[in-house]
């Protein structure tokens, strides 16, 4: 009866939380929830966006992936017992998002540094015989993706009749990619000379400064590559253990079946550990670069 219960409640929750980001209208939920008002939809869309810590664009996407390692969590769960099936596929539902969004942030960023002084140094030698928004525009054009994006980004906005400056800044809030803040602050004093062979110095001297900070990021990473070595092989060491003295072919399984609570606590911890561990480390990286 009990695990009845928790599939019902598990598979609930999971149609009304896809409910809730369909967008077309064969779902009757989300029917639902149209007509009930645009003021509310928005409000409970705007409630699974800061679950998962993602911005509106990526809410499909982000949803499929919730769904799949939510049930692998739920079916994980059913070794110990309904309850722990439950509360597995719920944890993982809500941070296997977290999770994915944290990696591919991080994989963006790293990509974005080192594509970064490249396209500081092409944009200075467009901005010698050229303005800033050609040469953002070239490197929009020419560039791979993520600096090409960036660099987008900036360039519309600069259409829309918003200074270089303030452009650089907003594509440095909305993307939060090391370096921006010293490309606008580069921009800033371009404004002020008048651009021109000043334009030219000032972001060849700030493409040097970029590139002495890729060099200095290199032996930061490398520190940083060592600290999570050792913290995965201490996380593999508390697991192995577990299932050495814990698993189904031990006496210690008994307590495991009795006490389900106590174990996911215990992965819960080491999960939550692990994410603000890398979340620190990231933000260290991130003061230490600029």
């Amino acid at each position: 009866m009990l695990l009845l219960i928790s599939i019902l409640v598990f598979l609930l929750v999971m149609c009304l939380c896809v409910a809730l980001i369909l967008r077309s209208g064969f779902s009757p939920l989300a029917e639902k929830f149209k007509k009930i008002g645009k003021g509310k939809q928005k409000e409970k869309e705007a409630f699974l966006d800061v679950l998962w810590g993602i911005p509106p664009a990526l809410r499909n996407d982000t949803s499929k992936i919730a769904v799949i390692f939510g049930v692998l969590g739920f079916i994980a769960g059913l070794i110990f017992n309904p309850a722990a099936a439950l509360f597995f596929g719920l944890i993982l539902f809500v941070m296997s998002p977290r999770v994915k969004n944290y990696m591919e942030e991080n994989r963006k960023k790293s990509k974005f540094f080192k594509q970064f002084p490249r396209a500081v140094a092409e944009l200075a030698s467009v901005a010698r015989t050229g303005t800033l928004k050609e040469g953002f525009e070239v490197i929009k054009r020419e560039h791979p993706s993520p600096v090409s994006d960036v660099f987008g980004f900036i360039a519309e906005a600069m259409t829309s009749n918003m200074t270089a400056y303030k452009a650089v800044k907003a594509a440095s809030e909305q993307y939060g990619y090391p370096g921006l803040d010293k490309l606008a602050d580069a921009v800033r004093i371009i404004s002020e000379l008048g651009g021109g062979e000043n334009a030219a110095e000032t972001l060849s001297s700030a493409a040097e400064h970029i590139r002495f900070l890729e060099r200095f990021r290199g032996k930061i990473d490398a520190a940083v590559g060592g600290i999570i070595y050792e913290m995965l092989i201490s996380t593999g060491v508390v697991i192995l253990y577990f299932f050495l003295t814990s698993g189904p072919w031990t006496e210690g399984w008994q307590g495991v079946v009795n006490h389900p609570g106590v174990v996911a606590a215990g992965f819960l911890a080491l999960a939550v550990g692990w994410y603000l561990s890398l979340k620190r480390i990231n933000d260290f990286k991130n003061r230490s670069y600029i």
